[in-house]
């Protein structure tokens, strides 16, 4: 039974650095999500077309009647162009001559 127990010990102790690494690398894991939500903020992602049954959020950029808006609060079903608390016109249609 000691040698049991010696072996069921030597096994628990092998895990102790495995353990403490897993910790590092979970500590420097949630650093980076951290960091890299930091570094998304401002930042404008294209949403494609604009549609009314999406949700948008700050920083979406869409496509609205030939112009781009940017979202600027959290909207739904608020028309870029009738919404300038949810959107900001950024690139306004135009037509080429």
């Amino acid at each position: 039974m000691d040698a049991v127990a010696a072996l069921a010990g030597a096994a628990t102790d092998s895990f102790v650095p495995l353990r403490a690494r897993l910790q590092h690398l979970e500590d420097e894991n949630a650093a980076l999500k951290r960091e890299l939500a930091e570094s998304r903020k401002g930042a404008i992602r294209f949403a494609g077309v604009y549609s009314r049954a999406l949700e948008y959020r700050e920083g979406d950029a869409v496509s609205f009647q030939g112009s781009l808006w940017i979202c600027v609060a959290v909207c739904i079903n608020q028309l870029p162009s009738e919404t300038p608390s949810c959107w900001v016109l950024a690139v306004k249609n135009g037509s080429l001559r």
